[in-house]
């Protein structure tokens, strides 16, 4: 059987896009848990919040670039400033309308471990992170 990530965690202002990719990663059954937030700021939060004697520690972030409030781009910026071990092993996945390569390289350079995709995020291009990413789970 796979082992499931512990922790997916969803970053989109729109909640069109939360319900169908949270659909999605639990119709695939890849993670324990799954937390939307709907903006930068939020997640940064969540993400600094201590939780018996830990932090939250998502194996993938999907994030959405273009949101109100602190941005995608904002977010990228201040997850620098977070922690090695709050960052260490985190996947983050841009899911985008727009495929400028411009975008892919800049948000590498914030991010090393980063893969853009088309939104919405289907079961396809999910299994396809699962087994290229976390390839002894998958």
């Amino acid at each position: 059987m796979k082992q499931k990530l512990k922790l997916i965690l969803l970053v989109d202002d729109f909640e069109g896009a939360n319900f169908l990719h949270e659909k999605v990663i639990n119709e695939v059954g890849c993670a324990e848990k799954v937390n939307v937030e709907t903006n930068g700021e939020n997640a940064l939060n969540f993400l600094r919040t201590e939780q018996k004697d830990s932090y939250p520690h998502p194996e993938i972030i999907f994030l959405d670039l273009n949101m109100p409030g602190m941005n995608g781009w904002e977010f990228l910026e201040e997850y620098k400033n977070l922690t090695r071990e709050q960052r260490w092993g985190t996947l983050i996945v841009i899911l985008t309308t727009s495929r400028n390569p411009d975008d892919e390289a800049k948000a590498r350079t914030k991010h090393p471990k980063t893969v853009f995709m088309k939104k919405p995020l289907l079961r396809k291009s999910l299994e396809e992170i699962l087994r290229e990413y976390f390839s002894d789970n998958y």
